[in-house]
């Protein structure tokens, strides 16, 4: 099922004989920030590995951006060239979406996890021995693929919360790829003159091998098993995280269905509370849109389509078709098509605008090498590594910013439209001349310039990840990423333009996030608190 953005449900005691979802078990059970036994709970454990695969990510991204004017020197590489092996990681990345999210759904969250922190690992070691520039862009492509499925531990994890800490619990994992950012520029800074860009390039390679051997002990969404039939799978892993947080193993009679099932039969068989009239309301999800049921319609004022009616569901193998099916959830009805031109619009722009201020963070501070004698050494690459780790800091600051509002019960729409307002006027700073001639002026406006940026992406893959059925949400999700790695691509291809031209285009697509996240149809996703 989709998730509600904000919110949250009552804790209910459950009975032996009851049948109920695992949304439903882990609405009840809460949060655990590792109380369990061992102090590792499958919850905790979930989002470290979480963090390390998403830093991880970061990393070999903003890897680029330090690495690309060494290898344009040592290959003899000329602009275009140069653009080429910066565009061929965001194309592996494009494949691995399209591949890996697909497969997560067909196959399971946990092996997905495993392949893709492999391929990074692996195109990364090779990459720092590439000895062409054919052999590089190749390495480069596996590690894409790798990083575009960093998406499927954020979805598992989404899946793995309950509905009031879902939001701000996901935006602690989108802050450590600001985190991985400011690491891979101090790693940088210490190594990248005195031991060369293949140095930098296969130490980028440990974290995402740590986070591979960790993804082997993580356990299935059990979410994900029921779906897919695995009753008895997911009732281990939710009998786990129970007892880890309260204590207490679910009843021996207890029968974990889907929620698909659940709504199958009557929709009536979660277990009664004091208010369960109210909770059966906010249960409403955009499932029965994508059902045919016109719920998110409401918001647009409108059915889901000609020719559909709520008063008959269709059966249980119709259920599932349109749960998977690709044609249906992206354009299937009215709103499903509106949904997708939003998703994908704010998808594509925010990795255009962050990944094109990152490429171009370290050409704004190159720096001029001199020798003992004072002369010009054109031989040798520099950069003011303070500078671009301060500026980096910004997106701590940012996605530090977004996780207090997210805790505070904001809405990600609204945190998203508001960062792209402040973004657009912050991107014109690089022109001023006045600025540019004073560094510390420069490094102060480029900082708070990062500060709004890092949050629109977090909220992006905030919004993603809730947006659709478990059976179609990796598949979703990827399909979004895929799109936002057009982005990339098309910001990759601008590393060698002016920025005088640069910058004017990303102000101009920015602009366009600001209706698209505003008019998310969302509907039912979102409880009356996050407005």
């Amino acid at each position: 099922m989709p998730y509600k953005l904000v919110g949250g449900g009552l804790r209910t005691a459950f009975g032996k004989n009851d049948r109920v979802s695992p949304e439903q078990v882990i609405e009840s059970a809460g949060w655990s920030a590792g109380r369990g036994g061992g102090g590792r709970t499958y919850q905790s454990f979930l989002l470290l590995v979480t963090c390390v695969t998403i830093a991880s990510e970061a990393a070999e991204v903003a890897l680029l951006s330090l690495v690309l004017p060494h290898i344009r020197a040592e290959f003899n590489l000329n602009g275009f060239e140069t653009d080429q092996v910066a565009v061929s990681i965001f194309a592996g990345q494009m494949a691995g979406c399209f591949v890996l999210g697909k497969l997560a759904d067909v196959r399971g969250r946990r092996p997905c996890a495993i392949l893709a922190s492999f391929l990074v690992a692996a195109g990364g070691y090779l990459s720092a021995m590439a000895w062409d520039v054919n052999t590089l862009m190749a390495c480069r492509f596996v590690v894409g693929m790798g990083v575009g499925a960093a998406f499927v531990p954020i979805d598992m994890l989404a899946e793995a919360c309950p509905d009031d800490v879902r939001t701000a619990v996901t935006q602690v994992a989108n802050l450590s790829f600001s985190v991985g950012v400011v690491a891979i520029t101090i790693l940088g800074w210490l190594t990248l003159d005195a031991r060369g860009w293949r140095t930098l390039t296969f130490l980028t390679a440990v974290p995402p091998t740590f986070a591979c051997v960790m993804s082997c002990y993580l356990e299935e969404s059990p979410t994900w098993s029921a779906e897919r039939g695995k009753t008895a799978d997911a009732k281990r892993v939710l009998d786990r995280i129970c007892a880890e947080n309260t204590g207490r193993f679910l009843p021996e009679g207890l029968e974990i269905i889907s929620e698909r099932e659940l709504k199958k039969n009557d929709g009536m068989t979660r277990p009664a509370t004091a208010n369960s009239a109210n909770s059966a309301n906010s249960a409403t999800t955009a499932d029965d849109a994508l059902l045919g049921l016109s719920l998110l319609g409401g918001e647009l004022g409108g059915s889901t389509g000609a020719g559909e009616s709520s008063d008959s569901p269709p059966d249980a193998e119709t259920n599932v078709k349109l749960a998977t099916s690709v044609a249906h959830n992206l354009v299937g009805t009215r709103v499903n098509a509106f949904r997708t031109l939003c998703l994908w619009t704010v998808a594509f722009v925010q990795t255009f605008n962050f990944y094109g201020l990152m490429l171009h963070s370290p050409l704004v501070f190159r720096r001029t090498a001199y020798d003992d004698l004072g002369r010009e050494r054109k031989d040798v690459i520099a950069f003011d590594f303070l500078a671009i780790i301060i500026v980096n800091a910004g997106d701590i600051v940012g996605n530090g910013l977004a996780l207090a509002a997210l805790k505070a019960k904001a809405n990600p729409r609204w945190v998203c439209a508001a960062c792209a307002c402040v973004c657009v006027p912050l991107l014109w700073v690089p022109l001023i001349d006045a600025l540019r001639s004073s560094r510390t002026g420069l490094i102060f406006m480029m900082l708070i310039g990062r500060v709004p940026a890092a949050p629109i992406g977090a909220m992006s893959w905030i919004l993603a990840s809730v947006a659709y059925p478990t059976l179609f949400r990796a598949t979703g999700h990827g399909l979004a990423n895929a799109v936002a790695r057009f982005g990339a691509v098309a910001a990759s291809s601008m590393y060698s333009t002016r920025a005088s031209i640069g910058v004017p285009i990303h102000a101009i697509a920015l602009a366009a996030i600001v209706p698209a996240a505003l008019r998310l149809p969302l509907g039912s996703l979102e409880s009356a608190v996050g407005g």
